[in-house]
């Protein structure tokens, strides 16, 4: 009896060793998990700091389940692939007619509503931001794009002339009016624009099929960071297009 006993008390404090092992080991492993959590936060944030990029809207219209023929009004969530709007049969629409990547674009038409897209937030206010889209026009086609802060006040534009030099213009919002630049979009062809921030001394400028600095600059209508964009058809005739793919709104 004596000997039961004390391979019981023996199995006993087996048990309670082995549970209180496995408890300690998941608190081990808990603690471990909390502290590769708070490291990754730390290196995002020590690196967004530091001037990594963030991606606050990238779209290259080629998911059909949202982005097809019969899609109509706001499509999307406010995340980074964004929402997008305002669709109808007037334009803007889908269109498999022409596409810089894949086998989809979006088609503008002068007559039709504006092509709307809003982020994941916004950039953060002071720091410098990058727009990109390509853009394919007919010799006639023409629109103007504006960048709009988290309230909609708008920050940078720039318009597209109906010519076939397409002469680029940029928005002096104190004046209220257009600032021609040497820059120009060819038509018939896919080009890729961006739509560059000096945040440090709170001016904007624009590039086309260019890696270089603008060669002309505005002053930025705010210092408050950017959301979304809206593009907007400005073409003579009614029935000309143009064309919008791979659009995104980078933090630098």
């Amino acid at each position: 009896m004596k000997n039961f006993k004390i391979r019981s008390l023996v199995l006993t404090l087996a048990v309670v060793f082995a549970c209180t092992t496995a408890v300690t080991n998941a608190a081990d492993v808990a603690d471990s998990a909390v502290q590769t959590k708070s490291a990754e936060l730390q290196t995002a944030q020590k690196n967004s700091s530091a001037g990594s990029e963030i991606m606050i809207l990238e779209n290259d219209f080629e998911n059909t389940a949202l982005f097809n023929g019969s899609v109509v009004n706001m499509v999307g969530e406010y995340n980074r692939v964004g929402r997008w709007g305002v669709f109808s049969a007037k334009g803007p629409l889908v269109t498999t007619e022409k596409a810089h990547s894949g086998k989809q674009a979006i088609k503008l038409i002068r007559g039709g509503g504006d092509l709307l897209g809003y982020g994941e937030g916004a950039t953060a206010a002071g720091r410098d931001y990058e727009t990109v889209f390509w853009l394919y026009r007919p010799a006639d086609g023409s629109f103007s794009v504006f960048l709009s802060s988290e309230n909609n006040k708008e920050m940078c534009g720039i318009y597209i002339w109906p010519t076939p030099e397409g002469e680029m213009f940029l928005y002096n919002f104190a004046a209220g009016k257009w600032t021609p630049t040497k820059t120009t979009v060819p038509a018939d062809q896919w080009i890729k624009i961006k739509i560059l921030s000096d945040s440090a001394n709170k001016k904007y400028g624009a590039v086309a099929q260019s890696e270089q600095a603008p060669d002309t600059w505005e002053k930025l209508n705010s210092e408050d960071g950017v959301r979304s964009i809206k593009f907007t058809p400005a073409a003579p005739d009614k029935k000309v297009s143009c064309y919008i793919d791979d659009v995104a709104i980078i933090q630098k």
